[in-house]
Order: structure tokens, then sequence, then C-alpha cells
């Protein structure tokens, strides 16, 4: 199973607390870790501009998380970016659900050296699916399922098996619920991969911060994704 940690935005933009995440991470088990790389017009909104990294500080994430033999992941939305960090070998790309119908970012992440090309289905309908995957290469393609929803019975699971049997593509789970139970109980849908926020030990107002796990509580995540992904194994 592939485990994917998010930090997001979590770092709130500081240099120290970014690196923090890669020292607790490093030691779990899990595939990869993301961070997202924006265009500078977000950071110039003004609840946003002390989110903003250096560009020497993610390089130097970057490698760093190559060195603790984890994968590392970019969400990123800015096309002009792209061939600058494929010069540090990135793993693989997510694109949010906010830029879904990019067909011109898709199409240039599908021609880098990534191994997977996560796409952010969002509140996306089949037929807007299907519109934009019938325009790019596949070959590198997995959809993400993501509910934005406050109530875990809205969650829809369901749809993880209807993308990945319509579109017979990878489909992975992004959780964006309050309710955390939900990264493992996706396991029963046989997700390709999962992706999950992840904050700090203190109590601070992360922008993720409802749908993230604290750093000292992944080993027992990751230990409840194995057992449940052991049992579905099973059956």
């Amino acid at each position: 199973m592939i485990k994917i940690s998010e930090i997001g935005l979590n770092h709130m933009g500081q240099d120290k607390e970014l690196f923090k995440y890669l020292y607790y991470l490093k030691r779990e088990k899990i595939y990869g870790i993301t961070i997202q790389i924006l265009k500078n017009n977000f950071y110039k909104k003004k609840k946003f501009k002390r989110f903003k990294l250096k560009i020497n500080s993610i390089v130097k994430f970057i490698k760093e998380v190559k060195k603790s033999k984890k994968k590392v992941g970019l969400a990123i939305d800015d096309i002009n970016q792209i061939k600058f960090f494929e010069k540090l070998k990135i793993d693989f790309y997510k694109v949010l659900s906010k830029d879904f119908k990019n067909i011109k970012l898709i199409k240039k992440l599908t021609k880098t050296k990534a191994k997977f090309i996560y796409l952010s289905t969002g509140l996306s309908s089949y037929k807007e699916i299907a519109k934009i995957l019938n325009r790019i290469n596949l070959k590198k393609i997995i959809l993400i399922h993501t509910s934005f929803d406050e109530k875990l019975k809205n969650i829809n699971f369901n749809r993880i098996k209807e993308l990945r049997a319509r579109f017979n593509v990878p489909v992975a789970y992004g959780n964006h619920s309050k309710f955390l139970s939900s990264i493992y109980k996706s396991i029963s849908f046989k997700p390709h991969a999962i992706f999950f926020y992840v904050k700090l030990n203190r109590n601070l107002n992360y922008p993720d911060n409802k749908h993230a796990f604290k750093v000292k509580n992944i080993k027992k995540l990751v230990s409840k994704i194995d057992y449940n992904f052991n049992l579905i194994k099973k059956i």
C-alpha cells in the first residue's frame, strides 16, 4: 500500500518547521512526502503571504527527502516551474482539484520523468473527468478521489471503484475529512495510494488542520493502514 504524507502549507512558511517534518517522517513506513509549490500570485494574497518558502529551502528539502530514501512529490500549479524542479528528479506530481481542468499543466507533467501523475478530481463530474482524460496520455495518470464533505456518510468511498471501472486507471484516496478514521476505512475500496495531511505536534492554526494527523500519531496510523490492507489481501 502506497502511503503518502502531505505537508501542504503546514510548514507555515518557516524553514525550521519544514525540516521538522522530515525529521519525523523519514522514520515512518511511508512511500513519499509532498509539499505544495504554487504560483507567486497565490502568496501575494495577504493571508497566504507568510506561507511562501525560499527556493533554496525547497531545493534543500527535496534533496534531504531523497537522501532519506523516501519519494518526493510536488503539488504544483505553475507550469513555468516544472522545468526547474525536473532537475531535482521529482518522483511524482500532484495536480490539485482546482487545476483539474488545466490541460496544459497536466500534459506538461506527463512529459516529465516522474513515475506517477496524481490528478485530484475534487467535485468534477464523470463527464468532466472523461473530457480531460480523453485529451491526455494516461500512461502515468492516477486519479484521486477526495471528499470535502463535513459528514462521514457523504465521503462516498464507492466512487473509488466507480472511477476505476469507468476510466480504467488507478484511483487513490486523498483525505480531506475531519473523520480521520476514513483514511484506513478507504482501504476496503482498494485505492492505489492513500494521501493524508500531517501537522506538527503543537496546537497551531494550520492551513490544513482538521484533516491532518499530528506527526506523533503517524506510526499508529501507518500501522492501522497496513493492518487493514493485510486483512483485505486475505479475503
